[in-house]
């Protein structure tokens, strides 16, 4: 059977009735006080990881923006779920490192290479309570292999430190400036 002509107005009429009222509830939720809070401290704790990753001596300090998405990744709204998600994808990006260095001390990048570290770092990332962490293995394994090929050992152990300054200056953040410690019911 057909669609009648009034079908699609219907549903555009529709469409445009629920539509303003949705943006506007979406604002609302973003611009909530919660959430321009969370967005503060998100802020100021990648702009003090990236001020502390910048004094990183040697190869260390060759890669500081890993420090602020150590940070922005390590952010949610209680110090407790932000010490569950940081130490989870630290967990997943040592792994995905592992995978990466294993692979890449055999072949050199290569598609058949990438496509290897990409498909064992989602199985592992499949792995029991890795949590925000399960992300991080085949994306950690993707950078290492690819964009550190010249260089794993060095590119590997600064992304892992920058990582983890800017998962704990996150943290700090997270506790020091009006901390959440428990969910809300």
């Amino acid at each position: 059977m057909a669609p009648s002509p009034r079908q699609p107005r219907a549903a555009l009429r529709q469409f445009l009735l629920w539509a303003p009222s949705a943006t506007r509830n979406g604002l609302r939720e973003a611009a909530s006080a919660e959430r321009l809070v969370l967005a503060g401290k998100t802020a100021l704790a990648a702009g003090i990881a990236w001020a502390v990753a910048q004094l990183m001596p040697g190869a260390l300090g060759q890669y500081p923006y890993y420090a602020p998405l150590g940070a922005l990744v390590s952010m949610y709204p209680t110090v407790a779920d932000s010490l569950r998600n940081g130490l989870q994808s630290l967990v997943g990006l040592a792994l995905g490192i592992g995978v990466a260095l294993f692979v890449g001390s055999f072949a050199d990048t290569a598609a058949w290479s990438v496509a290897l570290v990409v498909g064992v770092g989602m199985v592992l990332g499949g792995l029991p309570r890795m949590g925000s962490g399960r992300e991080w293995v085949p994306l950690a394994a993707l950078f290492v292999l690819v964009a550190g090929a010249n260089r794993r050992d060095d590119f590997s152990l600064a992304y892992l430190v920058q990582m983890g300054l800017g998962v704990a200056v996150g943290l700090a953040v997270n506790w020091i400036v009006f901390p959440r410690c428990a969910s809300r019911p």
